[in-house]
This record gives C-alpha cells, sequence and structure tokens, in this order.
C-alpha cells in the first residue's frame, strides 16, 4: 500500500478501501455457514427495523410538526385576543384623559389652593373615576396628579413603583405604558400621562393608571383550550405571568435556547412540549406548555408496541435460522471433525460416517467423496515425503560435522595473541587481537544490525590491522555524532566501503590516504559519510572493476530497511570519492524489512 502514496489522493483512499476490503473479505470467509446465514437474517432484519424506526420518527417529527402549527395557530389567536383586549383598555384611558369633567377637575386641584374647594373638587374627581371601574378586567382606576396625591375609582393602589410608572408614562408624552408588577402576580398596570386640552396648552395634569385583571384576560383569550396548556409571558426574558409558577423559570430558560418549539422536562420529571410566539404590538414572548403524556401517550404506545414486534421477529428469525443452518452445517462439521483426525494423524478411512453423507447428493456429498480420494493420496504422498526426509536428516549432521567450532578458532587467535606479546611482538600481538575481534563480532552474532558504536568498533579494529601494514600512508578520522552511536546498521556495511578506499588510494597509487567517517543528522534519518583522497572513480573506473562490493551493500540496505535509503557514490577524478550511506533511526529496534 505504501507505493499508492506518490499517486493522486484518490488513488491512496482507494488502496485503503481495497485494504480494509480484503480484511473484511477474510473474516467473511472464516465464518462457519451457520453464523454467515445468521449474519445475513440479521442484517436484514436490522435493516427493516431501521427504516421501521426511520418511519416511526418521520411519523412523530410530522406529527410534532402538526402540533407545533396547531399550538402556534392557538397562541397566535390568544395573543390577538389578548392585545385586542389592550387596545380596549388603551381606549378607555383615551376616553378618560378627554373627559371634560375630569380634565376641570385636576386643572383645579392644580390651580386652587382654597381647602372647601379642592375637597369638593377631589370628591368629585372620584365620582368620576367610579364609572369607568365596571368595566370589563379593570379592577381600578386611579389618577395620580401633579403634587402625587392618589385618586382612586375603587380599590387604591399602593406601591413603590408608583413614581417609576409615572415617571416612564411621562416619557411616553401621552402613549399608554404597560407595567408589570412583580409584587402583584398576574396584574397589569397601564399608564398614561394627562395634559391639558383646552387651547391645546398641552400641561400635564396628573397620571392615569389603570390596574388589569391579566389573568382573567388570558382565560379569556384562551377559552376552551386553557385545560389542556399552559401559558406563560415574558417581558424583555423575564416571565411576568405564568398559569402554573413551576413554568415561569422552564419558560425563561427555553426562550434563551432560541427555539420555536421542543419538548422539556420540568424538575418534578414531567415533559412539556413547549411553543414559542412573539407579540407584534409589544415586546411580549408567549410561551405555551403542553404536557406530553395528553399528546404523545398514544404515539409512544405505537413506537413501544413496534420494537416490542421488531424483537419477537428477530428471536423467531433467528430460532428458524439456526434450525436451518444447522441442518446445512452438521455434515460440514463432521467432515470439519474427520479432517481434525486427520492433523493428529490419523489417515485411516474407516472412522468415516459414509451413512451420513450418503444422504446428500447434494455438494456435500461430493466433498466427502473427494476428501476420501485425498486421503489416500496423502498416505501415499507421506511415506515418499518420509524417505525424503531420512534422506535430507542425514545431509544436514554431516553439514554440521563439517563446520568449523568457531570457539576453537578464538582460543587459536588468542593463543597466537599472547604467545607474540610474551616474545615482544606487538604488531603482531595487535594484529591477532583486532582480527580475533573482528570474528568474533562477526560470527557470534546472528542478528543483520548492529549498533553505529559497535560498527564503527568493528572498522576500527580492521584500520588497526591496516595501519600497521601502511603506517603513516594511512589516516583515518571519525566524526560521528555520539547520539547517533545508539542507532542500528547492517552489519560489515562501513568496513567494505573502507577497505575500497584503502586498497585503491594507497596500494594502486602508492600515495598517502586520508579517510573521514562524518555523520550527519536528517531528523528521521542520518548519513554516514566516507571521503578518501584517492584517486576518484573517474580514473580508477577500470582497475576498480563492477563495483559489485558496494552494489551489494546497497542491496542489502534496502531489504532491510527500505528501498528510499542505500548508498550514494559522488567521485572526482584525482580529487578523491565520497560514499554516503543514508540509514533510518532506529535504536529500540532492529531494521526490518519494510
Amino acid at each position: 500500500m505504501s507505493s499508492c502514496i506518490y499517486f493522486t489522493p484518490i488513488l491512496y483512499f482507494q488502496c485503503i478501501i481495497w485494504a480494509m476490503w480484503k480484511k473484511l473479505y477474510h473474516w467473511w470467509s472464516g465464518l462457519r455457514i451457520q453464523y454467515k446465514l445468521a449474519l445475513i437474517l440479521l442484517l436484514a432484519i436490522g435493516m427493516v427495523s431501521f427504516f421501521s424506526m426511520g418511519a416511526i420518527r418521520v411519523v412523530s417529527h410530522f406529527y410534532e410538526q402538526l402540533l407545533y402549527t396547531q399550538a402556534a395557530g392557538t397562541l397566535q389567536l390568544a395573543s390577538i385576543n389578548i392585545e385586542k383586549e389592550l387596545q380596549r383598555i388603551e381606549q378607555i384611558s383615551f376616553t378618560i384623559l378627554q373627559n371634560r369633567d375630569i380634565q376641570q377637575s385636576l386643572d383645579r386641584i392644580r390651580t386652587i389652593r382654597s381647602e372647601p374647594i379642592l375637597g369638593q373638587e377631589k370628591k368629585r374627581l372620584v365620582d368620576l373615576l367610579w364609572v369607568t371601574t365596571f368595566e370589563k378586567n379593570v379592577l381600578s382606576v386611579n389618577i395620580i396628579d401633579v403634587f402625587g396625591n392618589q385618586y382612586a375609582g375603587g380599590l387604591s393602589f399602593s406601591s413603590s413603583h408608583i413614581p417609576e410608572i409615572v415617571q416612564k408614562a411621562a416619557q411616553k408624552q401621552g402613549s399608554m405604558e404597560i407595567h408589570i408588577l412583580k409584587e402583584e402576580p398576574g396584574v397589569l398596570v397601564c399608564a398614561r400621562q394627562i395634559r391639558k386640552i383646552e387651547q391645546l396648552s398641552l400641561e400635564p395634569l396628573g397620571t392615569l393608571l389603570i390596574r388589569v385583571n391579566l389573568k382573567k384576560m388570558v382565560q379569556e383569550a384562551l377559552a376552551g383550550v386553557l385545560d389542556r396548556m399552559s401559558l406563560v409571558i415574558l417581558s424583555d426574558s423575564t416571565p411576568f405571568y405564568a398559569s402554573e409558577p413551576i413554568l415561569a423559570a422552564m419558560a425563561q430558560r427555553f426562550v434563551a435556547s432560541r427555539r420555536a418549539y421542543g419538548s422539556l422536562d420540568n424538575p418534578e420529571g414531567r415533559r412539556y412540549f413547549v411553543t414559542v410566539g412573539t407579540s407584534t404590538q409589544n415586546s411580549w414572548t408567549y410561551v405555551t406548555f403542553i404536557e406530553y403524556e395528553r399528546i404523545f401517550k398514544r404515539l409512544e404506545l405505537v413506537n413501544s408496541l413496534s420494537i416490542l414486534i421488531l424483537i419477537l421477529l428477530v428471536f423467531f428469525a433467528y430460532f428458524i435460522l439456526v434450525r436451518i443452518g444447522r441442518s446445512i452445517s452438521l455434515p460440514l462439521e463432521l467432515l470439519s471433525a474427520y479432517a481434525t483426525h486427520v492433523e493428529k494423524g490419523d489417515f485411516t478411512i474407516p472412522f468415516i460416517q459414509e451413512d451420513v453423507f450418503l444422504r446428500h447428493n447434494d455438494e456435500i456429498g461430493q466433498i466427502e467423496r473427494d476428501f476420501i480420494f485425498l486421503l489416500n493420496k496423502i498416505n501415499d504422498l507421506i511415506k515418499e515425503n518420509y524417505a525424503h526426509e531420512l534422506l535430507a536428516k542425514d545431509a544436514q549432521l554431516k553439514a554440521l560435522e563439517a563446520q568449523i567450532n568457531p570457539h576453537f578458532l578464538y582460543n587459536t587467535l588468542d593463543t597466537v595473541h599472547w604467545l607474540a606479546k610474551l616474545r615482544n611482538e606487538q604488531e603482531i600481538a595487535a594484529i591477532v587481537e583486532a582480527l580475533a575481534y573482528i570474528l568474533r563480532k562477526s560470527l557470534s552474532s546472528k542478528e543483520p544490525t548492529i549498533s553505529l558504536k559497535e560498527e564503527l568498533e568493528l572498522l576500527k579494529a580492521y584500520v588497526t590491522i591496516q595501519k600497521i601494514r601502511f603506517g603513516k600512508k594511512l589516516e583515518v578520522f571519525y566524526f560521528v555524532a555520539p547520539e547517533l552511536e545508539s542507532c542500528t546498521i547492517p552489519k560489515l556495511t562501513l568496513q567494505p566501503i573502507v577497505e575500497n578506499s584503502i586498497v585503491h588510494g594507497i596500494e594502486v597509487t602508492g600515495n598517502p590516504c586520508f579517510i573521514r567517517v562524518e555523520s550527519e543528522d536528517q531528523g528521521d534519518d542520518f548519513v554516514l559519510h566516507i571521503s578518501d583522497t584517492g584517486p576518484g572513480f573517474q580514473e580508477e573506473k577500470e582497475k576498480r572493476g563492477s563495483g559489485i562490493g558496494l552494489a551489494n551493500i546497497h542491496q542489502r540496505i534496502q531489504l532491510l530497511c527500505g528501498e528510499s535509503y542505500g548508498l550514494s557514490i559522488q567521485s572526482v577524478s584525482k580529487s578523491g570519492t565520497m560514499v554516503s550511506i543514508h540509514l533510518p533511526k532506529r535504536r529500540a529496534e532492529p531494521c526490518t524489512q519494510s
């Protein structure tokens, strides 16, 4: 698959898909037949179940959409009725503030200082306000004069928010201000500044406050559906009316989620279907709550029954499939058991129950007959192969006996080494010691790779022998980073290259030769450069031969570490040659074939 990396991403993706398909195919090929049949049927049932559940989900979604449409319509109708009622209250306030008698009384209260006359005007103003208190959904009608005195038609209005309401009404400059009282849930205060109409002076005469029974207004707006749904009204994301107090915080949280509809659970675990609508006349938000059990109980029952039926169908189908699969797989299982006997070395035919297979004239019976034929063939081949194995073992034993015992060679070289030392032949001792080290490292390790440090020690042992031979004509310099010494390298890679430089640099020309062994860190890889001061590759091409040694090293590196690694040679006539070895950084484990 690695070769696909050099192609386009599409081809690389196709390679990955193909590899996954091959793994899946091998897994499927290894399954027993009855399991294959079971998986096929279960897959079919699963697909049917999936599409059935999908259909149920689609129906539930459409049902929710229909419910949302109905709830949204009811919510819109309720908001229209509430807004119409507020418009009616606004019209009542407009009638009151235009009333000539009320205007005159407020003007006299503002200008007259005679106590008897003021008392008469105040009584007259209260009597005028009493008439308007009998309007529908009106709890009381109150007027605050310019001095802050209150005149009530009905109940007096006592609230710490009166100055705030009067100030907001003044800012509206005659338009109606709707104020929500937190201390009196279910009640609205419609405030409006009263201005002098006479001669269009528009001087402030006071503030009209109409307390409205919002709860009753909502009940009238939702007449016929209030028993099936609950309503919460919010202003600027703050609830000020809730038919059930526990729903106020839930409505605030749901509006913050910016959903038009959906489901929501209260702290007691009851689930509601929630719908959100906004007012076109003010900044109010209407939120309806419908209990899930009332509208989805039947649908959930149908879903539960559908799931139960699907589960029963799965178990029933699996039971039938096991029976059918057993009838198909039993002869094959018996044949597999007979193959197990063969694996244990029993190649005789009498243990086979031929009557089991005689009942099958299909492919299974044919397999049994072929199996018996193969047993006869195997018996013949075993006898023939046994004779060949005897001959092969005899040849192997003779080959082992003919091998040289490495320990005998090491001991012999060690004896020569100490004998040379006793006779003060230091050069011979050094040569023998280096040779023994090279042989021990070459023959003792069975691994194809060793650490760079060990490879350098092998090279230094070889150079020791050659320096005794060539003296000052040969100098080898090492510039290898210590952190790279733990990296692995194919065994006996450096020595043949250095030997090649010595042979063609000193033996051929007779001139001194200087060799440098350097390392270069390249991130995940590293490179070793072996350069010499010999005559160069071009001049000595005919003398160096075909380069089989270097080619073998290159092929060995590619086999062990991958095709992207190996040797490269740079040579300049009369200036020397540099061989570069490109290797991967591998410390924890040896190079393996990529």
